[in-house]
C-alpha cells in the first residue's frame, strides 16, 4: 500500500472521541515517581512533581512520554 493510500484511509476513519485521551487509558501511567525513575538526572533539574510536567505521563505500551492530551489507536478506558 503507498503512502498516498495510507493517507486517505486514515483521513477518512472516524476521529477519536475527545474521551479517548491518553489520559484516560489503561496504559498510561503519570506517576511522579516513575517519571522520576524513567529519566536520569531529572530530580536534579527539577522534579517528576513540577508544574511544567502537567498531567503528562509514560505510555507503558509504546514506552514514550506523552501529554495527558495525546491519543492513539491503542486506547483501552482505565
Amino acid at each position: 500500500m503507498s503512502l498516498v493510500s495510507r493517507v486517505r484511509e486514515a483521513r477518512t476513519q472516524a476521529p477519536l472521541s475527545r474521551s479517548a485521551c491518553c489520559g484516560r487509558c489503561r496504559h498510561f501511567d503519570s506517576d511522579p515517581q516513575l517519571i522520576e525513575s524513567s529519566f536520569a538526572g531529572l530530580a536534579s533539574l527539577s522534579s517528576g512533581t513540577a508544574s511544567a510536567r502537567d498531567a503528562d505521563g509514560i505510555c507503558q505500551l509504546r514506552q514514550r512520554y506523552l501529554s495527558a492530551h495525546s491519543r492513539c489507536e491503542q486506547f483501552e478506558p482505565a
